[in-house]
């Protein structure tokens, strides 16, 4: 399944750079990267001793659809004329958390050095901070434009991502904290912090989803009511 899906993605790639249709790229491509680095952890979880030389090829397989998606991703910011309250997906966020799980892979595999998993993480923290700080803008914009409640209590399946890429940066940054020379003032923060808002995040997007799935289910019940008394002979 993960060869069709690369397949897939790659021949998507590649038509898109043939007709320069950068406009709507997002982070959606960057699944690419999280699906390769997924097998990565899965194939050294299953196999204590899966060979170094697929390992490798894999994680180069990650890397490579990584550079050429933000690549894409960025091209389309920079040479086009946007809006951060209708332009920006939410699912950009996957920009820092394909690099975490790239990290993570790395680290489970036992073939690439320290220094460079030290140096994905830091990759990783300043887009973590350039992302999110994009995204609280745009939050303060909608709830200028919106209000609270259409700004912030939508449901939307793609703020799932940003659950998944918290927890990656936060599961890297647990599992190599120890090698991180950086303030621990820094890292204590992350690691005591980290958990809790990942736990937020989701326990707010389960509330967002049942609420969602409930008003789908009345308007389904009350749509389905007004149908029998049109078609009620009575």
């Amino acid at each position: 399944m993960w060869i069709i899906y690369i397949g897939i993605s790659v021949k998507t790639i590649l038509e898109i750079s043939r007709t320069k249709s950068y406009r709507n790229v997002h982070g959606i491509l960057l699944l690419t990267t999280v699906s390769t680095q997924s097998i990565v952890l899965l194939l050294n979880t299953v196999f204590k001793e899966f060979p170094d030389i697929f390992n490798l090829s894999l994680l180069i397989i990650g890397f490579c659809s990584y550079l050429v998606c933000v690549f894409f991703i960025l091209y389309r910011y920079i040479k086009n004329s946007w809006s951060i309250e209708m332009d920006w997906n939410n699912t950009n966020c996957i920009l820092h958390g394909a690099l975490s799980i790239s990290g993570i892979a790395c680290l489970v595999t036992g073939i690439i050095s320290i220094d460079t998993i030290r140096l994905i993480w830091r990759a990783a923290l300043i887009i973590f901070i350039t992302v999110e700080s994009i995204e609280i803008y745009r939050l303060f914009k909608w709830i200028k434009h919106y209000g609270i409640k259409k700004a912030i209590f939508i449901y939307d399946v793609t703020q799932w991502s940003r659950v998944f890429t918290f927890a990656m940066f936060y599961t890297l940054t647990t599992l190599i904290h120890t090698h991180l020379f950086i303030g621990s003032i820094v890292i204590d923060t992350i690691l005591n912090v980290g958990v809790w808002i990942v736990i937020i995040l989701l326990m707010f997007e389960l509330m967002l989803c049942f609420s969602d799935l409930i008003k789908d289910i009345k308007q389904s019940t009350s749509q389905i009511g007004k149908e029998n008394e049109v078609s009620s002979p009575i």
